[in-house]
């Protein structure tokens, strides 16, 4: 759970619930999923900021650069992060035993320029 820490904004963990449950990955690795829905917007907003603000620029070029490929049809932003990278406090894109974040805002469709605007991620050095 610490890893997995580093995505919450430290002024609204008491804000966010989540819900857990430890399943049996393919080798017999725990697994432990942990869900939450922030329906708050300042929540939401300081969820993101707070992702923002732990990419490193080039993180976040990166991250910009693959918009389109971590958005599915039907809007849902998909993020992974390095999960020994996060428990040292920051935050790295990575596939390998990676901590995911899956994103989806009610009633609407995420676009790359959207997200580009809600990252307030600049791809300019």
């Amino acid at each position: 759970m610490k890893a997995a820490e580093v995505v919450i904004p430290s002024l609204h963990k008491q804000d966010i619930n989540f819900t857990g449950e430890i399943l049996q990955g393919h080798y017999d690795n725990p697994i432990h999923v942990m869900k939450t829905i922030i329906r708050e917007e300042l929540v939401l907003r300081a969820f993101i900021g707070n992702l923002s603000s732990k990419l490193s620029l080039d993180e976040g070029k990166k991250l910009l650069s693959e918009l389109e490929d971590r958005v599915s049809g039907k809007g849902i932003l998909y993020l992974r992060f390095d999960k020994q990278e996060a428990y040292m406090g920051n935050l790295k894109l990575g596939q390998a035993d990676p901590i995911h974040v899956k994103m989806r805002l009610q009633g609407k469709t995420l676009k790359p320029d959207e997200l580009h605007r809600m990252f307030s991620l600049s791809t300019e050095s």
